[in-house]
Order: C-alpha cells, then structure tokens, then sequence
C-alpha cells in the first residue's frame, strides 16, 4: 500500500510526499479496527510479534527497523533515479 505512492512522489521529486509516506507508514497499524473473528493464523502471528516485541534483544529489534526504513529511503532514491 506504501510502495507505490512512495515511488510515485519520489519520481515527482517531491521530498515532503516522501517524507508523509514514511510517517504514515508506522501510524497504519491504528487505521483499521480490530475483527471480531480473527484467523488462528493471524492470532499466531500476532502472538510471535508480542513475543519479539517483549523479548530482552533491543538489538534485533533496533536492526529491523533500521532495514525497514532503510528498504523505504533506498526505494524512494531507485525511483528518483531511475524515473520510474
């Protein structure tokens, strides 16, 4: 859902659509409501993350976002460089 606005204001050279993107990005999670019937699947994912989340590894956790942000930023200058 991110990816393609973000190319898109990158290839307009627009710094401040980029900049929303990646601010909106982590506010995504409060956009939606919680189901009332969640999949088992989701429940387990969910269950992993809150266990990540918790666990004494601030390193691992500070890694992930790191390379999140950092896939967005090196996307955005592909597709200002690029054109596309």
């Amino acid at each position: 859902m991110f990816i393609l606005p973000l190319c898109w204001f990158a290839y307009k050279r627009s710094l401040l659509g980029v900049v929303i993107i990646l601010l909106l990005f982590p506010t995504s999670l409060f956009w939606f409501s919680e189901p009332e019937n969640p999949s088992p699947r989701v429940e387990g994912y969910l269950a992993w993350e809150l266990q990540f989340l918790t666990d004494d590894s601030a390193a691992v956790r500070f890694v992930l976002v790191v390379l999140v942000i950092g896939f967005f930023v090196a996307l955005a200058a592909f597709c200002r460089r690029n054109g596309l």
